[in-house]
């Protein structure tokens, strides 16, 4: 019978929406956070996150991506900031893709 491992230790890229590599994956949350741990002592640049399934166990954005958050229904995002244009980020506005609000901005 083959082991089904219920946690994974993953990089993603820095819009947050494509798995890059996984790490680790572990049947033992212990080992999985270890593998977490060890992951992020190796790879500081890199949005490392830990996952049950779908479920974020815990997560740690990289430098390159921005947090965003939609004030009507509160859906949090991430983008690339190597893709965002020039200028201050404090002042740009973006859409969110839920419910279509212009007024969403980076999370603070």
């Amino acid at each position: 019978m083959a082991t089904r491992y219920t946690f994974a230790v993953e990089c993603w890229d820095p819009s947050g929406n494509t798995i890059t590599e996984t790490i680790a994956e572990s049947a033992h949350l212990t080992v999985a956070i270890a593998a977490y741990e060890a992951t992020l002592a190796v790879r500081p640049k890199d949005w490392v996150m830990l996952r049950n399934g779908a479920r974020v166990v815990q997560s740690r954005p990289g430098p390159g991506t921005l947090l965003i958050e939609c004030p009507d229904c509160k859906h949090e995002g991430a983008l690339d900031r190597r893709k965002l244009p020039d200028g201050p980020i404090e002042q740009m506005k973006f859409k969110c893709r839920i419910c279509g609000c212009r007024d969403v901005k980076p999370k603070k």
